[in-house]
């Protein structure tokens, strides 16, 4: 669990060792990124293969800024959490549905673990078989290490040791953020599906109850559905504005990336671009996804208000009902800096905007 060593850190405390060597590692490719870009300005097959791999470099920055800096946002989101699975548990239902939820968790976390982790290995290798293929020194990453030659040695080494470096350190800055976003958007289902027993419970004591007017119990289930319903506001609040924008800088920077390499690799049949360009469609892919199931959950939440037996309650529990319902029906979704859902429309937009912009380039000089 080395990736949520600073994500979950006592902010009350300074930065430890591993936390300065990220920022300096990351910082470092920044310059190097800089530099490069200089570099290759009269080179276009270089420059090329660089800005295929900048997109990720602006993603881990933008998510190490982040979690430094709104470092808060998690420890209320996780503290929130905490408070809901204590007072579900008492609750059979309840319990049950956020119990799968920290199971998809578990899962989420076991998911994205490996599949980052195969995308790494999948990068080297296929840098690795290129270079013997093509008898050529093919690096992992577009940028270089300044003042190091990377096309002999002992150059070629230092850089493919810095990139090493690298991708183990933006494997645990991604994995720590993305981590907590999948696994927590998982919790917020489970905790839809939690609420939606309370609107079971009320029809059943409209049910069995013959004066439903001064019944203790459905005034106990009301302050029960309020009390988490307000809980779920909290908790989307903290992770949509920890989220917000890093969802718009993983789609815009993806989306450059995505555009590049599909160039480059058209344009230079680039091998490890293919191992390169699945990743990064799957992740937009996946994002959409899975803020299209909150979504669904959401609206499931809602139609559970629409049947359930609100017209036998008191006037007082309709009125508590109709501002569950009327807030039900604007959720607190995770966005994409605040402009747009974040869905499959978003996934789908991402990619016509892909293909326009690289039938442009592909087209330039025709």
């Amino acid at each position: 669990m080395v990736e949520w060593i600073f994500l979950l850190r006592d902010i009350t405390k300074p930065i430890t060792l591993m936390g300065y060597t990220m920022i300096t590692v990351v910082l470092t490719a920044d310059v190097c990124l800089f530099y490069s870009m200089y570099r290759f300005l009269n080179d276009f097959k270089d420059l090329a293969f660089l800005l295929t791999t900048s997109g990720i470099a602006i993603i881990v920055n933008q998510k190490m800024y982040v979690m430094y800096t709104m470092n808060h946002s998690v420890h209320r989101i996780i503290e929130e959490v905490n408070i809901i699975l204590e007072r579900t548990s008492k609750h059979p239902d309840q319990a049950n549905e956020m119990h799968k939820g920290m199971k998809v968790f578990g899962l989420a976390y076991k998911v994205i673990y490996l599949s980052y982790r195969l995308t790494v290995i999948l990068m080297l290798s296929s840098s690795m078989a290129a270079s013997i293929y093509t008898n050529e020194k093919n690096l992992i990453i577009g940028h270089v290490v300044p003042y190091f030659d990377h096309k002999t040695t002992p150059g070629y080494e230092i850089n493919y040791v810095f990139h090493l470096c690298q991708l183990y350190i933006c494997l645990v800055i991604v994995l720590s953020f993305d981590i907590c976003f999948y696994g927590h958007i998982f919790i917020a289902c489970s905790h839809k599906l939690a609420m939606i027993h309370y609107f079971h419970e009320l029809d059943r004591l409209t049910e069995e109850s013959d004066d439903v007017s001064h019944n203790e119990e459905i005034e106990e289930c009301l302050k029960g559905l309020i009390t988490e319903h307000q809980s779920h506001v909290i908790f989307m609040t903290n992770l949509a504005d920890f989220t917000s924008m890093s969802n718009f800088t993983v789609l815009s920077s993806s989306m450059c990336s995505i555009i590049f390499t599909i160039y480059v690799l058209i344009e230079f049949f680039w091998v490890p671009g293919f191992v390169f360009i699945v990743p990064l469609i799957t992740q937009l892919m996946v994002f959409g996804a899975v803020g299209t199931v909150y979504v669904i959950y959401a609206e499931l939440y809602e139609a559970a208000i629409y049947n359930c037996k609100w017209y036998a309650l008191p006037p007082r529990a309709q009125k508590a009902l109709a501002f569950i319902l009327m807030m039900s029906q604007s959720p607190i979704l995770v966005t994409v800096g605040g402009y747009a859902p974040l869905d499959l429309q978003a996934f789908v937009a991402c990619m016509k905007t892909c293909y326009s912009v690289t039938m442009m380039l592909l087209n330039r000089e025709k």
